[in-house]
């Protein structure tokens, strides 16, 4: 009796022993590192990218006070359009958490164009039955301005405002039917490049920390300039040419896409 339960003494004690090392065998278990939320988005930086587009507007011709018993007849009024594509660079600042403003240049290549009736009033007026065929073309337009509005998420809802420019062409073919049966009697055309003021608004979304695309509508009032249509060197109804008061209004709606590279080649951080 006294060594059986020596033995159970011996058997507890060596379990107990076991048991001990086993639970200091067990995998420690670290805690998972503290969650850090993503930096905010930063809209501050340049960037460079490209977009294309839709444009249309007025062109309005009228003789210019002084030039002759005509004056102030609406000589042609007539619709423009077509479409374009281009390029635009800027650079962005964020001046707050949800207000950034920035500045922006691009140029746009195109054909917004149209053709139309002219001087119907003045042939009306003096009895002749002649016909003429204006038109007009714009290849290159361009804007600088500033842009400034508030940020939702990753969207940037923005007012511009600023310069416009347009590079156009005119031309006047003109038909005389008692002195040209039919037939063209002369061309005139002028060219000239015009600055005006642009004012509209869009909208820019981030996709990426550097990628954003955007959709825009701008407004361009170029008001009136007077220019000389030139007739031929010789021959012809009007050798000389003859001067037009052009009023021209465009209005472009553009999608694009813009890569920015950050303050000073840093990158852009986004939250998503």
């Amino acid at each position: 009796m006294k060594n059986l339960s020596f033995a159970s003494v011996a058997g507890l004690v060596l379990f107990a022993a076991a048991s001990a090392n086993a639970a200091d065998i067990r995998p420690a278990y670290k805690a998972p590192p503290p969650v850090v939320a993503p930096a905010p988005l930063t809209w501050t930086g340049f960037y460079f990218g490209g977009h294309i587009g839709g444009a249309w507007g007025w062109k309005t011709w009228t003789e210019p006070a002084g030039s002759g018993e005509f004056t102030g007849l609406p000589d042609a009024q007539g619709a423009v359009t077509g479409f374009l594509g281009g390029i635009q660079a800027g650079f962005n600042l964020q001046l707050s958490p949800n207000w950034v403003g920035g500045v922006e240049a691009d140029v746009s290549w195109g054909n917004i164009k149209g053709a139309f009736p002219c001087f119907d009033g003045l042939h009306a007026a003096i009895g002749e039955a002649s016909a003429d065929y204006c038109s007009a073309k714009s290849n290159t337009l361009g804007t600088i301005v500033g842009r400034f509005g508030p940020t939702v998420g990753n969207a940037w809802v923005y007012l511009l405002g600023g310069g416009a420019w347009i590079r156009d062409r005119y031309q006047d073919i003109y038909i005389f039917d008692e002195a040209c049966q039919g037939v063209v009697c002369a061309v005139y055309n002028a060219k000239e490049t015009r600055w005006g003021w642009t004012a509209g608004g869009g909208i820019e979304y981030a996709v990426t920390a550097n990628w954003s695309g955007k959709l825009q509508y701008n407004y361009m009032d170029f008001g009136t300039r007077q220019l000389r249509l030139q007739g031929p060197t010789s021959g012809g109804i009007c050798p000389c040419g003859y001067p037009e008061d052009i009023n021209q209004r465009i209005h472009t709606v553009k999608i694009g896409i813009n890569y920015r590279f950050g303050w000073w080649g840093a990158p852009v951080r986004a939250s998503y």
